[in-house]
This record gives structure tokens, sequence and C-alpha cells, in this order.
């Protein structure tokens, strides 16, 4: 018996001596090496590198090195918000901020400060996320990494494109796009292309949009990002369905279902299934519908997403309704009228009960789906009033601000009166008098205010369409022209000619003389446009050091004119902190309006591109048109 218990004590304290070395894989030094080097844009494969990051707070724990435990939480939460586990990042972030508070590292708190943005808007919760992007803004302007403030103005503006805010996400994408350029970084580009063609694609410009994501899709395959690849042919394939093109579509969301298989991805892998089963009801291609769905219900399952599920099933109800198969489908119904219950929004109109509507149908219970029907029209009526109720507050709420102080100071007032008439009943005239000043107060706080408003509202205007650094026409401002233009010139036949310009060698400007003298050089170009250009020339910042030139009723050799004035411009200017007078040389390329070819302005710009990256390739300084 001694023996044996002696025996059994040997192989415990051995078990543990194993699962000691086991756990702490790395020594302190390579803990922090392998912390440093697993960033967030660098990494390819997210599924790896999840495991990676337990493996690394496991190690971080052992050691008691408390900036390397936040570290890791922070690696882990943002790979798990990648994989749109937000549950799992929410849980996570919960548990070790007060730690991440307690070391006040204004990057870990920012980082963590993104975090909880990305976990707000997908709650939805916009308010919240409105005041927590304002102390996000204050805190990149104290951020000493380049990389973490580009990545903070595109959180923010894909914070402000899920309210709405249109404008407002374009000017963070670009300053996110401005500091990847100089960085040369072409992950975060990447990303800044995908959320581009998002807020594109909102705004109903689809091309647009599939040109952004086929510039993001291909930087991501070229560095071997497949989760990141993944999720853009998703996206491209949804851009495709809204502009009709199923069969494009049904490639791109082909190609997130074998790369998500490839790299274990089950999420991704049930969205791309579920938007695949879409088209294919849309082709009458019920079976292969809800084998997909039945697909991507098991994964959505497997993680405890029954709303999601919910929404999946419904989907696999209206294939069985398009196969007819009575039996599956009266099933099916069944289950999802109770899961409609606790999954179902009132009062809002679920495409459960349009589809209701049509099982009802199939079941020949007309009475039924006329009523479903109705109530689903209905509920949809209601909606559209709540919406436009909303947008209104929303306009709204700008204005109650500025007059909350004129209500609090007319408070005061009305309090003041009440004590009058308290002391004074018997001087009416006196009270009357009062309530006249009042209500000419009123009237006079109000009026002022509606005219501060207005001029804000100007002042913003002008600021929305002016680039902040030239203080030139910005994108949207000289698009906006080259669309009215384009637009002219199809009702009238007018001739008019769009010209794409880049800078040569601009980042040497940067690389030589700092990156105050580049915005100096693209500070003289824009006074070079000014007055090279005549009166009836539009110009404006495209992006970076490319600018746009929309050139009315013009023939080549005036072009040729306008390019030769612009290089005069050009060939001497003095720049402050640089001794010598500098010589900046462009490229353009020229695209003249084309009936027959150009159905719409974004055609010209191509085609301008096109001439642009001739011109570049024929070595610079030139004009092709």
């Amino acid at each position: 018996m001694f023996h044996f218990l002696k025996l059994s004590w040997i192989i415990a304290v051995l078990l543990f001596a194993s699962c000691g070395a086991t756990a702490d894989t790395y020594s302190k030094d390579k803990l922090i090496s392998e912390l440093d080097n697993l960033k967030i844009s660098k990494i390819a494969v997210l599924g790896v590198a999840l495991d990676k990051s337990k493996d690394l707070l496991s190690s971080a724990q052992l050691h008691a090195d408390k900036q390397s435990i936040v570290k890791a939480v922070l690696i882990q939460a943002e790979i798990l918000k990648k994989l749109e586990r937000y549950q799992e990042a929410q849980e996570l972030l919960d548990t070790y901020s007060n730690r991440i508070e307690s070391l006040d590292d204004p990057t870990f708190n920012l980082r963590a400060d993104l975090l909880r943005l990305a976990l707000l808007d997908n709650a939805a919760e916009f308010d919240k996320s409105k005041q927590l992007t304002q102390k996000i803004i204050s805190k990149i302007k104290r951020a000493s990494q380049n990389e973490l403030v580009a990545r903070s103005y595109l959180e923010v503006g894909y914070s402000y494109y899920l309210d709405t805010g249109m404008d407002k996400a374009i000017e963070f994408y670009n300053k996110a796009y401005e500091i990847y350029f100089r960085l040369n970084e072409e992950s975060g580009l990447a990303d800044v292309f995908n959320s581009l063609s998002l807020v594109y694609g909102e705004q109903g410009d689809k091309n647009l949009a599939v040109n952004y994501l086929k510039k993001a899709l291909a930087i991501y395959s070229k560095l071997g990002y497949r989760h990141a690849a993944s999720l853009a042919h998703y996206n491209l394939g949804f851009t495709y369905v809204d502009m009709g093109l199923l069969e494009e579509a049904k490639s791109q969301f082909s190609a997130s279902i074998e790369i998500s298989l490839d790299i274990d991805d089950k999420l991704n892998l049930a969205y791309s299934k579920s938007a695949l089963a879409r088209i294919f009801i849309k082709q009458s291609q019920f079976v292969n519908a809800a084998n997909l769905y039945k697909e991507s219900i098991a994964i959505f399952k497997y993680f405890d997403d029954e709303v999601t599920s919910f929404r999946m099933k419904v989907g696999l109800l209206e294939s069985y309704i398009g196969s007819k198969d009575k039996i599956a489908a009266g099933k099916l119904f069944n289950k999802l009228q109770i899961d409609y219950a606790k999954y179902g929004q009132p009062g809002y109109p679920s495409k459960f009960l349009l589809i209701s509507a049509r099982y009802h149908e199939l079941m020949m219970d007309y009475k039924r789906a006329f009523e479903t029907q109705l109530d689903y029209s209905q509920r949809l009526l209601k909606n559209f009033d709540r919406v436009q109720e909303q947008d209104v507050e929303k306009l709204m709420v700008e204005f109650d601000s500025k007059i909350k102080e004129s209500e609090n100071l007319l408070l005061l007032k009305d309090n003041e009166v009440k004590k009058l008439r308290l002391e004074q009943q018997n001087s009416r005239l006196f009270f009357l008098i009062l309530v006249a000043v009042m209500a000419i107060l009123i009237v006079v706080v109000i009026g002022f205010l509606l005219y501060r408003q207005t001029l804000h509202r100007t002042r913003f205007q002008k600021m929305a369409l002016r680039d902040h650094l030239t203080n030139a026409p910005n994108r949207r401002a000289v698009l906006q022209y080259a669309k009215e233009r384009f637009s002219e010139a199809r009702q009238t036949n007018m001739n008019f000619t769009i010209a794409l310009v880049d800078l040569d060698h601009f980042k040497t400007f940067n690389d030589q003389y700092g990156h105050d003298v580049g915005d100096e050089v693209l500070k003289s170009f824009s006074n070079a446009c000014a007055s090279a250009l005549r009166k009836q020339d539009r110009y404006g910042r495209y992006g970076g050091e490319e600018w746009l030139l929309v050139l009315g009723d013009t023939d080549k050799n005036e072009v040729t004119q306008i390019f030769n004035r612009l290089k005069a411009n050009l060939e001497k200017i003095s720049i402050n902190g640089v001794e010598k007078p500098l010589t900046v040389l462009f490229s353009m390329g020229v695209a003249q309006y084309d009936p027959d070819t150009d159905k719409n302005v974004q055609d010209m710009i191509r085609r301008a591109d096109s001439n642009l990256y001739e011109a570049k390739g024929m070595g610079r300084d030139r004009v092709i048109q």
C-alpha cells in the first residue's frame, strides 16, 4: 500500500510539471516579441491567429506581466471582432476592462475604445456610439502611432456610415487613406477601399463600389490575407446582386465559400452560403437553396445565434414554398410561429409575415393569406412613418440643443413673473406688459438662433465641398460639377473634356524634404490651376496627388495650351525651408465626351485614367489625349 501511494504521488508530480511546461511555452522576452509582431493589420488567417493569441494570454498570465496581459487581451478581442464574434469580444473586454484602465496607457485605452465603438455599432446603439466617437476623436489628436491613428479614422468613418452620416464617413476615410498612403501600408489602403465601396454602394454608385472592392480584393490576395479576401468576395457578391448581375454574384459568393472552408471560418461560410441561397431562390432553384440554408442554420446553431438562425429558417421556409413541398413547409411553419414570438420585432414588418402570407396561399387558405399580407403592408407603412419621424428628429437635434439655453432663460423669467403676480395682484397692467416683453424676447431669441443656424449650415456646406489642405474643391465637389456638365452635354451635344492629373515623383518631395514641403507643393499646384484655367473650367483634388479637371467646350489644341500654362506656372516655385526653387512636373490623361460610348461621367474618368497611365508609362511629364 505504501509503495502504491508513493508511486501515485510521483506520477501526480510529473503530471503537474508537464502541464506547467506545456502552458508556459514562451519565455518573457519571446512573449513580448511575439505580441509586438502579432498586429491585427498583418494577420492573414484569423483563426490561427486567435489560437495563438490565447496561448500568448495564458503565457502572459503565468508571467504575471500586466502589460503583456493587456496586449494579448486587446489583440484577441480585435481578432474576435474581425471574426464577428462580438459577444466573446464583449465578455473579454469586460473581464479585463479594469486592468486596461489601470495601466493608463493612451495607446491601450484608444484601442479599447475602438473595440467598444464597434460593439456599440453592432448592437445599433448609435446614441452611445456618437458620444464615444467624440471621445475617440479627441484621443486621436494625442496618439503617437500613425498606423493606429489611421485605423481610428477608419473605425470612426465606419461608425458614421452605419448611422447614415455618409459625408462624415468619407471625410474620415480620406484621412485614413492619406496616412496609409504616406506609410505605404497596403493592407490599410485595402481596408479604406473596402469601406468606401460600402458608402458608394449605399449612395447608388454601384460601378464605383465594384471598382473599390476589386482594388481591395487584389491587395488582400497579393498579401495573402485570406479572411479579408473572403469578406471582399462576399461584399462584391452583394453589390452584383444589387446590380442584377446574378451569375457574377454567384461566382463571388462561391469564392467566399471556398476560402472560408479552407481557413475554417465558419461564420463567413454560413453568411456566404445563405447569400448564395438567396440567388438560387431568385433563379427558382429551390432545392439548392434549401440545402444551403440547412447548412447555414447548423453553423449558427453551433454559435448559439438563435436570432440569425431564425432568419435562415425563414429563408428555408421560402425554399419549401417555392418547391411546393407542403409537408416540409407545414412542419417548419409551425416551429417558426413559436420562434417568431421570441425573436420577431413587435410592430415591425418582419419578412416572416410576408413569407407566411405565401405559405397560407400555398395551403389555399386565401383569407389568412390576405389578412397576413395586409398586416405586413400596414406595418411597412407605419415603419416608414417612424423612419421619417426619426429623420426629422435627427435634423432638429442641433436646433433643440441651441435653444435649450434660451428655454432655461425663459423658465427663469417665468418664475419671476409668477413671483410678481403674487406680490402685485392689483398691477395687471404691469403683468401684461411683462408678458408682451417676454413674447418679444422669445421671438428675438428664436430669430437670432435661426439666423445663426442658417449661417452655420451655409458654412458647413461650403466646408463639405472644400479640400481642407489646399482649400481647392474636393473630390465630391468636382465630381458633382462633372456630372452636371455631362448631363448638359447629353442634352445639348456640347463638347466637354475630363482630364486626370497626377504629380510626377510626388513621393520624392515627401522623402527628400518632408511632408510639410509635400503639402506646400499640393497648395502650389492648386494655385497654378486657379490661374491657368479658364472661367468655364473647374478643378478639384481627386485624392492624394491626383487632380480632376473639367474643361468646358475644349478641343485638343486648347487642352495642350492648358497643359503648357500649368507647366509654366510650376517650373520654379519657391517654398519656405527649401533653399532653391523646385520644379514640379506632372502627367495628364484626357478624355473628350463621346456620346456613343460614354454612358456616365465615370466612363470618361476611366478613359482619362487609362490615358494617364499611358502618359506615366511613356516617361511622365506629358499629356495623352
